[in-house]
């Protein structure tokens, strides 16, 4: 193991605030119309499920985070567990990782727009980037500190929503009689479960900040298990004003501020639009950039990538990797690509990892048997191998929701940068240019 040449600055209310704006997103807001048209008034208990199977999902990082300290997220989870090679293409086809960069920008100029509908989207889309590049480029203190406030902006939003939604409301949420209730049988149920699921699990990488967290065995846990818990009461209330503010029909298929617009004065909308949907991107825009490059970095750092691609500025941030999310986020906006065209790039690849690294954990009681009998969220080995097994059946399940409408080109592009990410790490590999440091890092 190898000691950290990070400071530790990372407290359990920095976790949180990065856990919370990193699993809090746009789908919230975006997606939770189209639920309703799936399932009508019990939106809210498919998001409530939704959240539930989630975290099933992610239970696997959780025992993983309290076992091991380890520097380079899941890169070093699949190096550890699946041996160099493997993880070396794993870091390289994290590259593709940082495209979501796109798709918060597009979507705050989305929001934006609505209220300036003369700026260009384009403009404001690039002009967030920036704002979160700097930030990240002042390295991780400096970053967290930032999403406290945001994050505390974005609950006090979404807190509001709730509070004048629910002296508000038309129909009573309980009342499974009616027949906009399951209008769709429990097919409409599924359907709008997998449609949310996809903005109830992202706070699994909340591990990739174990080389910043002061005590990362417990705090990283604790982080993602209670943002988990604010989530699944948030997310089932705001479903609860969105679903029975206004008839079925009016908000079906439409966004969370059709729903603001109506409980909301003006000026409190507007401040909803900013503070609301826009921090719950922002959030997510803000964490995502240490979170999408670290497993790279530490893959450069072992040689899978030239030692430029590693370097750090004074104060500590990545910055030539950083510039380089901030370069794939920016094409797709400057192309004035689609939310939906960006989406649709990020499916197979974004499942598909997170399929393998579930898997991989199925080693690790054999890989770290002190460490694991050590853990404080130790149990038998069998127990812990079910929920691994649970987890991917799940992980395939969502995979397979979000990528059976994926074109024959869009596919052929995906395979073809994992096919080029093998032979490339296999050919620095084989030619003597990795040397893998330590992936676990002692306390």
């Amino acid at each position: 193991m190898a000691n950290s040449n990070t400071e530790r600055t990372l407290g359990r209310p920095e976790l949180l605030a990065l856990a919370v704006g990193q699993v809090i997103g746009a789908g919230v807001v975006t997606v939770l119309g189209s639920a309703i048209t799936e399932t009508g008034r019990s939106a809210p208990w498919a998001y409530l499920v939704a959240v539930i199977v989630g975290f099933i999902a992610i239970i696997p990082f959780v025992l993983l985070s309290s076992t091991l300290r380890i520097s380079g997220g899941d890169y070093s989870i699949v190096s550890l567990m699946a041996g160099d090679k493997v993880g070396g293409v794993y870091g390289l086809i994290k590259i593709t990782g940082m495209l979501p960069m796109a798709l918060y920008g597009t979507s705050f100029a989305m929001y934006f727009n609505s209220i300036f509908p003369s700026v260009d989207k384009r403009v404001v889309g690039i002009a967030i980037l920036v704002i979160f590049y700097v930030l990240n480029m002042l390295g991780v203190e400096i970053m967290a500190k930032a999403q406290k406030y945001m994050t505390t902006f974005l609950l006090i939003a979404m807190g509001a929503f709730i509070v004048f939604g629910l002296f508000n409301l038309r129909s009573n949420p309980f009342d499974a009689s009616t027949a906009d209730f399951l209008p769709n049988g429990m097919d409409g149920f599924l359907t709008a479960f997998t449609l949310l699921i996809f903005s109830t699990s992202g706070h699994w990488l909340t591990i990739n900040y174990s080389n910043d967290a002061k005590d990362s065995k417990k705090d990283i846990p604790w982080a993602i298990i209670v943002t988990t818990l604010i989530i699944a009461v948030l997310y089932t209330a705001i479903g609860i004003v969105a679903a029975n503010v206004l008839p079925v029909a009016e908000v079906a298929g439409r966004p969370l501020t059709d729903v603001a617009a109506v409980i909301f004065p003006p000026i409190l909308l507007a401040a909803f639009i900013l503070f609301g949907p826009g921090m719950c991107i922002t959030t997510t825009a803000n964490s995502s950039m240490v979170t999408y490059t670290r497993p790279v970095v530490k893959a450069a750092k072992d040689g899978f990538l030239p030692e430029f691609f590693s370097r750090e500025n004074k104060h500590g941030a990545s910055s030539v990797m950083l510039t380089v999310c901030f370069i794939i986020g920016a094409i797709p906006i400057l192309l004035n690509f689609s939310v939906s065209l960006i989406t649709s790039n990020l499916v197979l690849i974004s499942y598909g990892t997170k399929i393998f690294v579930n898997l991989c954990l199925l080693r690790m009681p054999e890989k770290f048997p002190k460490e694991w009998e050590e853990s404080h969220m130790h149990i038998n080995n069998s127990a812990y191998k079910a929920i691994v097994v649970i987890s991917c059946v799940v992980q395939v399940f969502i995979a397979y929701w979000a990528a059976k409408n994926m074109t024959l080109s869009l596919l052929l592009v995906n395979v073809g940068f994992v096919a080029f990410a093998s032979i490339y790490g296999l050919y620095r590999y084989n030619r003597g240019k990795v040397n893998v440091k330590s992936n676990v890092i002692s306390e």
